[in-house]
């Protein structure tokens, strides 16, 4: 199609690769996967990347092997799990189809046991969150969790919208703008191994992030957006490379 785009993109991976190439902190360019020195992307980023625009994630056993000849390494359920976990997660990309090459095109691979121990839980805040105690709780929240996307709503900027992104050992945040009709609030979606074990604690964690009653009735805060955003106070690092 030289004119044409294309309507449907497929992502083979290895599954026995997926949660280390998740938690490696070299770069795309010092791991010999790009011939762009800037790209400064983890495979991790590039992964998640790629899942968000997929339809369909094949699983293949031992893939460089099949691509570079010899022996086909083995399948670890943990990788599997992972994938598993990303494409089932509700009211979030990606909504790829999880297919086995094995069992051949089309064909949904058997779903029990297949999700592993991997899972994805959601928190949520309903009041603004206090800027100095979210900072340092942030890496106690995204400690474990292989994926960790959403909306931040900080009190000392409550108009703006906050997204924040952990993929393996990275966590960034970054301003998309104001909330406009949206509702004010913080969702988090955390994808990862134990989630339903360690959901407790990081809710708990987030909980303690929102203002208390004292501190909104000394900041006139109600709940709903009000006033501009800071100029420096709309982009919080949540964590370093």
């Amino acid at each position: 199609m030289p004119h044409g785009h294309p309507r449907a993109l497929a992502l083979a991976v290895d599954p026995a690769s997926v949660e280390d190439q998740l938690w490696d902190r070299h770069t795309l360019w010092e791991s010999g996967l790009s011939s762009l020195p800037a790209d400064d992307r983890t495979a991790g980023e590039f992964l998640i990347e790629a899942f968000a625009q997929c339809r369909e994630v094949l699983l293949v056993e031992g893939l460089f092997a099949h691509l570079l000849g010899g022996g086909s390494a083995g399948c670890q359920s943990g990788g599997a799990g992972f994938v598993q976990a990303c494409s089932s997660s509700p009211r979030s990309p990606p909504r790829a189809r999880l297919l086995h090459a094995e069992l051949g095109p089309g064909t949904e691979p058997p779903t029990p046991g297949s999700r592993g121990p991997f899972g994805t839980v959601e928190l949520r805040a309903g009041r603004p969150l206090q800027a100095n105690r979210f900072r340092a709780t942030l890496p106690r929240i995204a400690e474990g969790v292989a994926w960790l996307r959403g909306d931040v709503w900080l009190a000392d900027s409550p108009t703006a919208r906050l997204g924040v992104t952990g993929i393996g050992p990275r966590v960034w945040m970054e301003h998309l703008g104001t909330w406009g009709r949206r509702a004010a609030g913080t969702r988090l979606l955390m994808t990862g191994p134990d989630m339903a074990g360690a959901a407790e604690e990081a809710a708990a964690a987030l909980a303690a992030c929102e203002l208390t009653d004292a501190e909104l009735s000394r900041a006139g805060t109600t709940g709903a957006p009000h006033g501009a955003p800071s100029e420096n106070g709309s982009t919080i690092p949540g964590g370093t490379p």
